[in-house]
């Protein structure tokens, strides 16, 4: 694992540290844990939003029930939600140590 000098203002510095304690967690540890969520989060997030955009569009249309574009729209749905899942797994996975992240 790299390591680097960070300096953060002491109001911040401050809420993780409170955080960390609350935790059960050192302050690296915090640090490390939000900054994993974060860009878990911000990688299922692109994927998931940009299908369920694309889907909220078909489903704008008020297409019949059926048609071809409700289908599409649902597979689309159902396609976001299932990458969710499963990036939320690998995270999950990474965390525990079973895959690495590097």
């Amino acid at each position: 694992m790299k390591q680097y000098k960070f300096a953060f203002p002491s109001w911040m510095h401050e809420r993780l540290a409170f955080d960390a304690r609350m935790n059960c967690r050192s302050l690296g540890s915090e640090i490390i844990y939000r900054l994993r969520k974060t860009v878990t989060l911000e990688f299922t997030d692109i994927g998931a939003r940009l299908l369920m955009r694309r889907a909220r569009k078909l489903r704008a249309k008020n297409p019949r029930a059926g048609s071809d574009e409700s289908k599409l729209a649902a597979i689309l749905e159902d396609i976001a939600r299932t990458l969710q899942i499963e990036m939320n797994d690998i995270y999950e996975e990474a965390r525990l140590g079973q895959i690495p992240l590097e």
